[in-house]
């Protein structure tokens, strides 16, 4: 793979099962290569799926791929927004390039990733994906008054996370739920930031 390329794509294991999308968003300092073996799992499990591993762009000078820069806190909710827009952008021109759309479309993301798709879904008419299933994740910002969220939400969060603590999962699970988003929480005892 080309350092350039935004992507990986990994066809269906099984083209008569049936048809859907999986994109798959990597965690802060990982890629779309060291995502693969997450993403053949879960192909194994929707055996009809086009999985896509979408790849964070490189910081500018740095070897790290992310999302959206953590620091400096002021203005860290724009960066995020930027991200979400240019990862709306990617996801429409892959679901136009396969023909699939957002009822038949399943994101999901780890950390930085998983922020990216949860965000992703906010503030929409209309959600790009059906489905989000958030590892170690956390809203951008709190769910606002009024807005509205119609996807399904898998939360899988570890007791021990010291990057991305369990309260933010449950407040993403009570925003989300209040917003009107069919939202699960699985809570990994032990578990660290990892997937």
């Amino acid at each position: 793979m080309r350092d350039d390329e935004v992507w990986i794509e990994l066809p269906p294991i099984n083209p008569a099962a049936r048809r859907r999308l999986i994109v798959f968003l990597h965690g802060r300092g990982s890629s779309a290569q060291q995502f693969a073996p997450v993403g053949i799992a879960w192909q194994l499990k929707f055996p009809g799926a086009v999985g896509v591993l979408m790849n964070a762009r490189r910081a500018a000078g740095g070897r790290a791929r992310k999302w959206f820069a953590q620091r400096p806190l002021e203005g860290r909710a724009e960066r995020i927004d930027a991200a979400v827009e240019e990862f709306r952008t990617r996801l429409a021109l892959v679901q136009a390039e396969q023909d699939i759309g957002p009822e038949a479309t399943m994101l999901v993301g780890f950390g930085q990733g998983a922020t990216v798709a949860l965000e992703a879904i906010r503030g929409q008419a209309r959600a790009p994906a059906s489905i989000v299933v958030a590892y170690a994740a956390r809203l951008a910002r709190p769910v606002r008054p009024g807005e509205r969220v119609d996807a399904a939400i898998h939360l899988v969060h570890g007791t021990h996370d010291s990057l991305v603590p369990l309260a933010h999962a449950r407040q993403a699970r009570r925003g989300l739920a209040a917003a009107g988003a069919r939202v699960t929480l699985d809570i990994i005892a032990d578990g660290v930031h990892s997937i």
